[in-house]
């Protein structure tokens, strides 16, 4: 059996404050795939899969505009996770369609999880657009 390493990032939850309807944990729906499994909100829908050779991941959307990416890599071949943030923020950059990224800035985070300590990186930065800044 092939080992994975689970690369979960959360990216700009855009329109949390204000509009955007709160996730439905009440009533989860359980995704359950070729070995991975998890529950998400009802009221979030699956966007997109893909599966390749040696990388898979499942985006999500909420009913406003909140995006939840999973990705899964092959240990192996996977990226530290400093090099991966860095190259997915640089994408992220390369496709924003409408805007600017500004005052972007790295937070680490570590939770205690029953499995131990998952690290992750947290990205706070500003979207401009038109002249105006909005907060992530």
């Amino acid at each position: 059996m092939r080992i994975y390493i689970f690369t979960i990032l959360l990216i700009s939850m855009f329109a949390i404050l204000g509009c955007e309807k709160s996730a439905d944990i009440s009533s989860p729906i359980k995704y359950d795939k070729q070995n991975i499994q998890f529950l998400y909100p009802g009221n979030w829908k699956i966007i997109n899969e893909a599966i390749k050779d040696d990388f898979r991941y499942i985006t999500l959307r909420s009913k406003g505009d909140a995006i939840f990416i999973i990705q899964i890599y092959n240990k192996n071949k996977a990226l530290s996770l400093n090099e991966y943030v860095k190259w997915f923020i640089e994408q992220f950059k390369k496709e924003l369609p409408v805007g600017k990224v500004e005052k972007s800035s790295f937070t680490d985070v570590d939770k205690l999880m029953k499995s131990g300590i998952e690290r992750g990186i947290k990205e706070n930065f500003s979207l401009m657009w038109n002249r105006t800044a909005t907060n992530h």
